[in-house]
């Protein structure tokens, strides 16, 4: 075992005590909880999913261990109870173990956290990983599930609070201290905190360059500012520190690409996709790659951009996870996917899965489902039978509702570049107005945006007075 990792007594002295008596399972959960946060294959251990196999055999008794690999099938978003058996087995298996096995009360309440998290009751389970954090703020993992649990329900204010309050307990020299500066700096970009953002970056990068986290709030500080050169210059200079992580470059690119978009250089999107995102989609076909995929030649479209037979490859891969039903954000990229490839009874059918699926349900899944994910869906489905104005009076009265389906703003734009193509090719006199008050708004957020320019001049063309 490489020594960088801490043995029992080492986690022990740092407060974070384990039940486990196997230096090897506690090492090996620290390897796994590393590569977790820092978005990469460590192949001193073999990579993440050796390193799993690796745990479970150290010790299957450890409940550290279990809770490690039922949170990571839980936070892909491809996964849940519902759909998968043998997720629940494991979740129900580990519940029963935590009740029979002598763990410390920081073990127990992450048991507890998994366990509502699992059943659906995400703010529940957030609100636990909280308390853990108060309580052990130097719990990696609980953060690192606070930082997923937030992404989900759509409340980056969350990450924000729970670092800021951890940051004292931590020092420069611990491990994985710039990963809190980026999840922090991400936290504070997305509640408009601008400047903070900036600093909190750059603090995290001057203690390690590699820090993708903190690459990656940049991107989103850049394109909430409307920094587009200065976005597409960070990432081409550091290209050695992030794109070493093969979980995460696919999606920096991704970022790349929308600074490209903005300027309208189609080519380079293209490129961009042809030679990175697609061939990331193909390889792994994680669920983080088919949501950059799809959201991006869906915009692209938007555009005017002839996207050629890429629909047919990107639905294909979607194609499994059309009725997954795990995550309302997913669903819609999914459904972006069955539409692009021109796909309409499919997407028609699963619009009618996921209503079915959602109705008459309690838990955030269900009821975000109903308020907000179906009018996205028919929406989408509506724009692409032509029907415009239908399309936006499903989805222009959810869409201050449409941060609870998850995702970051950068995602999210996706939706309200939608229901402003929607409103310019509407026929009804008030969807103009509506998406000329939208474009207004959206100059007024971000001064400098060639993109918001070429909407107002496609709706002063479509609709010369």
């Amino acid at each position: 075992m490489t020594s960088h990792w801490r043995d029992c007594a080492e986690w022990q002295r740092q407060g974070l005590k384990l039940s486990t008596t196997s230096n090897q399972a506690a090492k090996i959960y620290d390897a796994v909880l590393s590569q977790r946060v820092s978005m990469y294959d460590d192949p001193s251990v073999g990579g993440m999913e050796q390193s799993l196999k690796t745990l479970q055999a150290a010790d299957p008794q450890f409940v550290m261990g279990q809770v490690m690999s039922v949170g990571m099938s839980l936070f892909s978003t491809s996964d849940t109870i519902d759909n998968n058996p043998e997720l629940r087995d494991k979740v129900n298996a580990l519940v029963v173990h935590a009740d029979k096995s002598d763990i410390t009360p920081r073990e127990q309440k992450h048991v507890d956290a998994i366990n509502l998290y699992a059943d659906g009751k995400l703010h529940e389970a957030t609100v636990k990983w909280e308390e853990i954090v108060a309580e052990y703020p130097t719990d990696l993992h609980a953060i690192k599930q606070v930082h997923g649990s937030t992404f989900v329900v759509g409340r980056p204010q969350i990450i924000r609070n729970v670092v800021n309050s951890a940051l004292p307990s931590w020092t420069t020299d611990m491990k994985h201290y710039s990963f809190l500066k980026g999840i922090l700096a991400f936290g504070f970009a997305e509640t408009s905190l601008f400047p903070q953002a900036n600093k909190t970056a750059k603090e995290g990068l001057a203690v390690d360059q590699d820090e993708v986290w903190c690459r990656h709030s940049l991107c989103h500080l850049h394109d909430n500012t409307g920094q587009w050169d200065y976005g597409i210059d960070a990432l081409q200079t550091t290209e050695a520190h992030w794109m070493k992580c093969t979980s995460f470059n696919c999606h920096l690119l991704w970022h790349q690409a929308l600074f490209y978009m903005e300027k309208a250089d189609y080519d380079k999107v293209l490129e961009i996709y042809d030679n990175h995102i697609e061939k990331t989609l193909k390889d792994s076909h994680s669920m983080l790659a088919k949501r950059d995929a799809t959201s991006l030649l869906y915009r692209l479209e938007m555009e005017g951009v002839k996207i050629g037979d890429r629909w047919e490859d990107v639905y294909e891969i979607c194609r499994p996870n059309i009725d997954d039903h795990c995550f309302v954000f997913n669903d819609t990229h999914m459904l972006m996917s069955c539409l692009g490839a021109k796909k309409p009874d499919v997407a028609k059918k699963m619009v009618n899965s996921l209503r079915n699926w959602a109705r008459d349900k309690s838990g955030y899944y269900y009821q975000t489902c109903m308020k907000t994910g179906l009018p996205i869906c028919e929406a989408f489905v509506a724009a692409a039978d032509g029907d415009f104005a239908t399309a936006v009076d499903l989805i222009h009265p959810v869409r201050y509702d449409i941060i609870n389906i998850g995702g970051s703003n950068a995602q999210r734009d996706v939706f309200n570049l939608f229901l402003i193509n929607a409103a310019i090719n509407s026929s009804k006199p008030e969807h103009q107005h509506l998406a000329k008050s939208l474009i207004h708004e959206r100059r007024a957020l971000k001064e400098d945006t060639p993109l918001t320019d070429r909407l107002m001049s496609r709706l002063m063309a479509q609709h010369t007075q």
